[in-house]
């Protein structure tokens, strides 16, 4: 389990996103996140590699200078359950907040890409539902979920596969007042 603070920063999520679907060179991150200083993600880099959430994927000599490309490791890639737990409600919001937004700018990203009439088609989807479950039932879920995705996370990108961003998130809701004796 990894620092809540270190995956949850702005601009380190959005570096995990860019690293997530294939290896990638600082160079090319630096075209892909221009307001990103320089400086800011090499540091950035650094802090995930200490922290094992990022790997290099492999080096290569380029004009007689090493150039490495990172990926994400998909095992470290979880905040330390306590820390969550533990955060006051503004931070918890805070963090929330960051995640969201990461996750509206990957999607304006595709829809400003893709072309109506071929979205679903490529793979969109987005639905909510709301769960009536047990403390287990919930507990039973997730560790379905972790272990289907865990198992298919890892697939290295081929010319026949295309990247694909999933999200899940779990909020518990208060239940309505004429809900709550059934």
């Amino acid at each position: 389990m990894v620092d809540a603070k270190l995956l949850l920063h702005p601009e380190r999520l959005r570096i995990l996103s860019e690293l997530s679907s294939h290896p990638t060179t600082t160079r090319s991150l630096q075209a892909r996140l221009p307001d990103i200083a320089q400086a800011s993600l090499y540091r950035h880099i650094r802090a995930l590699l200490d922290a094992q959430v990022i790997r290099i994927a492999k080096t290569e000599s380029k004009n007689g200078a090493a150039e490495k490309s990172y990926v994400l490791d998909f095992a470290n890639t979880r905040a330390a359950p306590d820390q969550l737990e533990q955060m006051s409600a503004a931070s918890l919001q805070s963090h929330f907040t960051i995640f969201t937004a990461n996750l509206n700018r990957i999607f304006a990203r595709f829809a400003r890409s893709s072309r109506p009439g071929q979205r679903l088609a490529s793979g969109l989807s987005f639905n909510q539902i709301t769960l009536h479950l047990s403390p287990e039932q919930v507990t039973e879920l997730q560790a379905r979920m972790t272990d289907l995705v865990t198992s298919i996370a890892g697939h290295p990108p081929t010319p026949k596969t295309r990247p694909y961003f999933l999200t899940a998130t779990v909020i518990p809701m208060e239940p309505d007042d004429d809900t709550a004796t059934l």
